[in-house]
C-alpha cells in the first residue's frame, strides 16, 4: 500500500467495542484508523513529517478516554467531540512546535478534541448526505470503553480499501 500526501501525529485510540453500521453513503473507519489528531501537517513528504515527529515532546500519560456526541466536521468527516481538556492541553502544547519543525502550515485554531469515526462518500447526494447526518446524531458512544495509549506519525494510504492510514512511527504515552 502506498501513502499519499497527507501526514499527521496522533494519540492513537484504542476502542474495540466500536461496532459501527452506517448507511451506504457512509465509510466508518477501522478500529485501527481511530486516533485524535494533535497536529495535521498535510501532503509534506516523509522528511518533512519526520521531523516534525522529531520535534515532538508530549508528557501525557495512557488515559482512559470518554467518546462523546458525533457530528459534523468540515465536508465529510463525522467525528466524536471529545470533552476532554488533557488531551486539549496536549494539542495546545505540541502542534505548533510539530508543524513549524515540519514546514507545515500552522493551525491557529483553537485545539478541538475529536476522533474521527466515519466520512460520507465525496459523491454523496443532499439525501443521502442528509441520511448520514442523522444517522450520525443517532449514535450514542459515550459508553463504548475507549483509551489512549500511544502517540503515532501517521500516514494517508493511496488504497482506502480496509485502512485510510498507516502508522509509520509510534511511542507509548508515558
Amino acid at each position: 500500500m502506498a501513502d499519499i500526501g497527507n501526514w499527521f501525529v496522533a494519540l492513537s485510540v484504542v476502542a474495540p467495542d466500536l461496532a459501527l453500521t452506517p448507511p451506504a453513503s457512509v465509510r466508518a473507519f477501522a478500529r485501527e484508523d481511530l486516533h485524535a489528531t494533535l497536529a495535521f501537517l498535510g501532503s509534506i513528504g516523509e522528511t518533512r513529517a519526520r521531523a516534525g515527529w522529531d520535534a515532538l515532546s508530549i508528557t501525557m500519560a495512557a488515559r482512559e478516554i470518554r467518546l462523546g456526541p458525533v457530528r459534523s466536521l468540515g465536508a465529510s468527516a463525522l467525528a466524536s467531540i471529545l470533552d476532554d481538556s488533557v488531551i486539549a492541553h496536549a494539542i495546545g502544547a505540541t502542534r505548533d512546535a510539530i508543524t513549524r519543525a515540519a514546514g507545515a502550515r500552522l493551525d491557529e485554531r483553537p485545539p478541538l478534541p475529536h476522533v474521527t469515526v466515519a466520512r460520507i462518500g465525496r459523491h454523496a447526494s443532499a439525501l443521502e448526505r442528509a441520511a448520514a447526518l442523522a444517522w450520525a446524531d443517532r449514535l450514542a458512544l459515550e459508553t463504548i470503553p475507549a483509551r489512549v495509549d500511544r502517540v503515532s506519525l501517521y500516514a494517508g494510504l493511496s488504497d482506502r480499501t480496509t485502512r485510510m492510514f498507516r502508522i509509520v512511527d509510534s511511542r507509548p504515552l508515558r
